[in-house]
């Protein structure tokens, strides 16, 4: 006779089970071991959620422990091998990048890979081939200088209407101060989606983007460690998270249908011409393609904007030599020679705009990828199907790339990773460059949007330094980092604007 608690029982063994499974998946993955003999260092404990939030405590545990060399840590059961030197990246990635596959579940959580596990940052082999083939052309360099004037526009817009809509204080004569933490976010998105759709894109249709944006930030946020969910049983609980995520996904896909049928002549509709079932990919490769452009990448662009204005913040002289250089390029009495200029990629403006990128990764670690064959680094072999990740500040400021001495009309000038000085990439070959710093992504798996990002950053930062002089009192690494965010975000940090004789742009 079964007793009134079977039920439970029977509950509580298949959960007694199913986490004994867990721990004994846990410790028999393999180890991973050099030439000599010694295995890999690993960091204890589960990382999937302070990779986010501590991100620099689990930087320098592991660089303590490995003392360089590369090491595990743990995304809920699963092992991951963090790259953290220039030469771990290159003996990686280099050969067969294009054929790495992503995590299913990476560091990105159960809702995010529900939104994006389509999308070029986790396809691979022939549908990630697919998708930037038909993508790649709209975020070209030609395509995003055709955008130019009005991108010029439109931020000059936002730029007069900081005083009146972002100051911190009562705007004074010549000088306002502003948070720069939270300065780029609603002009990133006005300026991607009037990019992908158009004039379509009415004031109202802006709107109702902008409720998209804030559930599918919301969707970003829950935390759930991705190690015990079973998608096939979690998708039909009936939980608030999962009533958001059927709201946004629904709400996005007739937002964006509603769009292309509105709009005229513009490039997301050739692609959505050939999608589809016998199309070159499908419905969900389209939207979530759309997604990674315009949502799920807009707290890294905002957050890139405001550490470019906190980086440059701190050099007035930097901004002056901005300035002259904005002068000469005007001097020409050509727009279109103005132009050529914003669209370079070898002046102090964009090395400014790649400097701050370096010195201010949005991202404390990358989302894993695995490749598809046996990999050597560092003398420890990495089987096939491994997850491996980037430790970016690792890279990015400590490669002894960044140290090398600076040659300047008054000589030599020591520098180490943490200074602010964008000439160095004057006297860097790019090819030098190539695996000592993760700015758009790792050899040819580089951002989709990576050329209209640039033009962002340079037309935003011509447009402050011509018209202001920016200040503040600490530098970005002394300012402290968000914790409420999943990027590498400034805590709330002023920026005082001093108007300046405006250069005639």
């Amino acid at each position: 006779m079964l007793t009134s608690n079977y039920p439970f029982q029977i509950l509580l063994g298949v959960i007694c089970s199913f986490l004994i499974a867990l721990l004994l998946r846990r410790h028999t993955q393999g180890t991973f071991v050099d030439g000599a003999g010694y295995a890999m260092k690993e960091i204890q404990g589960d990382t999937g959620a302070r990779r986010f939030t501590h991100g620099q405590e689990v930087s320098d545990e592991g660089f303590k422990v490995a003392n360089g060399r590369p090491y595990v840590m743990y995304n809920g059961w699963r092992k991951e091998v963090v790259l953290c030197a220039p030469e771990h990246l290159r003996a990686f990635f280099r050969g067969n990048v294009r054929e790495h596959r992503k995590s299913s579940y990476g560091n990105m959580g159960y809702f995010l890979n529900q939104l994006l596990r389509h999308s070029p940052a986790q396809a691979y082999g022939d549908n990630w081939k697919a998708i930037r083939s038909l993508f790649d052309p709209l975020f070209s360099h030609g395509a995003g200088m055709a955008f130019l004037p009005c991108l010029r526009r439109d931020i000059r817009g936002w730029l007069q209407s900081i005083p009146k809509t972002l100051s911190s204080q009562e705007h004074k004569e010549s000088s306002f101060s502003v948070d720069a933490s939270g300065l780029g976010e609603q002009l990133t998105l006005k300026l991607l989606s009037r990019f992908l759709y158009g004039e379509a894109l009415a004031d109202e249709y802006f709107a109702e983007l902008r409720e998209l944006a804030q559930m599918r930030e919301e969707l970003g946020f829950i935390e759930l460690p991705t190690w015990f969910i079973i998608p096939s049983v979690y998708k039909f609980l009936p939980t608030r998270a999962n009533r958001l995520l059927k709201q946004f996904t629904k709400g996005f896909k007739e937002f964006n249908l509603r769009m292309i049928a509105l709009a005229e002549k513009i490039a997301l509709q050739n692609i959505f011409n050939v999608t589809g079932p016998q199309g070159q990919i499908t419905l969900e490769q389209f939207l979530h393609t759309v997604d990674e452009i315009l949502l799920d990448n807009l707290e890294v662009s905002a957050a890139a904007l405001s550490y470019l204005l906190i980086n440059v913040a701190g050099d007035v002289q930097l901004q002056q030599k901005l300035r002259d250089e904005a002068r000469r390029h005007l001097q020409s009495g050509k727009e279109q020679g103005f132009e050529q200029y914003l669209g370079r990629s070898n002046t102090l403006l964009e090395f400014c705009c790649a400097e701050s990128r370096r010195l201010c990764p949005v991202d404390w670690f990358s989302p894993p990828e695995r490749s598809n064959v046996d990999k050597t680094v560092d003398g420890y072999h990495i089987p096939a199907g491994t997850d491996v990740t980037v430790d970016i500040t690792r890279v990015n400021i400590h490669s002894p790339l960044w140290s090398r001495p600076i040659l300047t009309p008054e000589g030599k000038r020591q520098v180490n990773g943490y200074d602010l000085y964008p000439e160095r990439f004057n006297q860097i070959a790019r090819m030098e460059s190539s695996y000592n710093v993760v700015g758009f992504g790792v050899s040819a798996r580089q951002c989709l949007g990576q050329h209209f990002a640039s033009l962002l950053m340079r037309v935003v930062l011509v447009e402050v330094v011509s018209n202001y002089r920016i200040t503040t009192k600490q530098r970005a690494w002394d300012c402290g980092f968000r914790q409420d965010r999943t990027v590498l975000a400034p805590k709330p940090q002023e920026i005082v604007f001093e108007e300046l004789e405006p250069l005639p742009l």
